[in-house]
């Protein structure tokens, strides 16, 4: 399986090298999903000599993270987290100390 999923990622860079693409090292992660109560140890996979960290959770396109046991939770947890700092800084704009108008408010 480890030599499969090798060449896979060889011939992936190859035709990404032919059409002008790279990999960016850094912000590549793998993730592996099972459903079992214990993983079965994975091997780090190399990418231009560079060893593919493995993870528990992934931001991937549009900003959704995904969980290894197929759970929402840390991207529920994360947009909370997001929402609540927005709302503390439209309250604390809306406090009349600050002198925020109205107008200025709603455009926020």
């Amino acid at each position: 399986m480890f030599s499969d999923l090798q060449k896979r990622i060889n011939l992936i860079l190859k035709w990404l090298s032919n059409h002008g693409f790279r990999i960016s090292h850094p912000k590549t992660n793998v993730i592996i999903s099972e459903k079992r109560k214990f993983k079965t140890p994975f091997r780090p996979l190399p990418l231009d000599n560079h060893a593919i960290p493995t993870s528990e959770t992934v931001k991937a396109v549009l900003g959704l993270r995904f969980h290894t046991r197929y759970s929402w939770l840390p991207h529920m947890k994360e947009l909370k987290a997001k929402c609540i700092r927005a709302t503390n800084m439209l309250n604390y704009l809306a406090h009349p100390s600050t002198d925020c108008n109205r107008k200025t408010l709603l455009s926020l």
